[in-house]
């Protein structure tokens, strides 16, 4: 392969890594990101214009719904057979950056990333019906090894307390279904900064592909960890010193259409 096709090659890559990004599941279906596109190299940017104050008082919903962008590009770039590098947070006067990812250098592709990339167009953000399925026991330990390999922590909410304030926050008559059964899974990390974030969007946009992959549809209740007394009420959940990061609600997919996507001129900008 002559270098110019090579260049080519990783270009095309580049580009549907972008788009594939844009696809992520965001809080509220805000998608606030905004992606810049190189020859050799993406960028996922902050939109802050796209921040919903009132449901993000922290800024941490925006870093978590583009660390999900994040994994998407990764996603898409093992799918195509190449390597990545990502430098995330890199340390520059533009605050909007989040993570720069350089395609054709790196470590090899993981192949269950590559995996994933067909789960990109199926996961639905819309919370699953029937949640009080509980997942099968192999894929609930299957995701929870993935997330502490990943650095994070996965746990069922089992303490009747908790579940019964999540209950009362989430039945029927309030708008959602009820938090019964196994469904309701506590994503945390040993730190609360952006940088714990950004890994806690990756990891849920990685549990999030691999349920859909087997069938089933996962949802995070913003709300609930961005209210004070129920987050300090979740952190009764995690085992070792951590902060709860999302609350995810998984239970079988229905068939839905996708939400509604920003125009890709609005969100991909091209430079080189």
């Amino acid at each position: 392969m002559t270098k110019s096709t090579c260049d080519a090659r990783v270009t095309k890559v580049v580009r549907r890594a972008a788009v594939r990004a844009t696809l992520a599941p965001s809080t509220h279906n805000s998608q606030p990101w905004r992606v810049v596109v190189r020859p050799d190299s993406l960028e996922i940017h902050i939109d802050p214009g796209r921040r919903l104050h009132a449901w993000d008082p922290t800024g941490r919903q925006v870093v978590l719904s583009c660390g999900c962008a994040l994994f998407t590009a990764r996603v898409a770039i093992a799918a195509s057979g190449l390597a990545a590098r990502v430098v995330r947070l890199p340390p520059r006067g533009d605050t909007t950056l989040v993570a720069r990812v350089v395609v054709g250098k790196g470590r090899e592709p993981d192949p269950h990333l590559a995996r994933l990339d067909g789960a990109i167009d199926l996961a639905r953000t819309v919370r699953p019906v029937g949640s009080d399925l509980a997942l099968p026991p192999q894929l609930v330990a299957r995701i929870t090894q993935m997330v502490a390999d990943a650095g994070g922590a996965l746990q069922p909410v089992t303490r009747q307390e908790t579940r019964d304030c999540l209950t009362a926050l989430l039945r029927p008559d309030h708008g959602g279904p009820r938090a019964a059964g196994g469904s309701l899974l506590l994503l945390s990390t040993a730190e609360d900064d952006t940088p714990s974030w950004l890994t806690a969007g990756e990891l849920l946009q990685q549990v999030t592909l691999e349920v859909t992959r087997h069938g089933y549809a996962a949802a995070a209740l913003p709300h609930v960890i961005e209210q004070r007394d129920l987050n300090g009420l979740l952190r009764t959940e995690v085992s070792a010193p951590g902060w709860p990061q999302a609350l995810l609600m998984v239970g079988p997919a229905l068939s839905t259409p996708q939400l509604r996507r920003r125009r890709l001129v609005d969100v991909l900008t091209q430079v080189g």
